[in-house]
């Protein structure tokens, strides 16, 4: 008992930046998603050239807007370099969730190339 008495500070202090550590690492964490849903929401505000591409793959997050999800969207550029991906972020109707498939046309804003800024503007679900 005499342990604890002694070193409760350090103890304490251990305990806390424990906490704090954990608490930044889980916000780092979602930082990835937010800034592709930031780029999607100020889509109309920054200037970008709407491109066609091919969807790779698809992840949702779980951030809304009003009652759909926002979605990751992994995808390559059609006529670009193949190997070459990029990510960006959509808004999908839940009735539509079931249409994604890969190799589906997408229409995505981009900010210069590479890209520093992304955001789907339209999935084709019957490509």
């Amino acid at each position: 008992m005499s342990f604890l008495t002694e070193h409760a500070s350090v103890i304490a202090w251990g305990a806390f930046s424990l906490i704090i550590f954990i608490a930044l690492k889980g916000l780092k964490d979602q930082g990835g998603d937010f800034k592709y849903i930031k780029d999607w929401s100020s889509r109309e505000s920054w200037k970008g050239e709407v491109k066609e591409a091919s969807l790779i793959s698809w992840n949702q997050t779980k951030t809304m807007n009003n009652v759909d999800y926002y979605f990751i969207f992994k995808f390559e550029m059609t006529g670009g370099d193949i190997g070459d991906y990029y990510q960006a972020a959509a808004v999908v109707k839940v009735s539509d969730v079931s249409k994604l498939h890969k190799g589906m046309k997408i229409h995505v804003k981009v900010d210069g190339m590479p890209p520093k800024k992304t955001a789907v503007l339209y999935e084709d679900y019957q490509s």
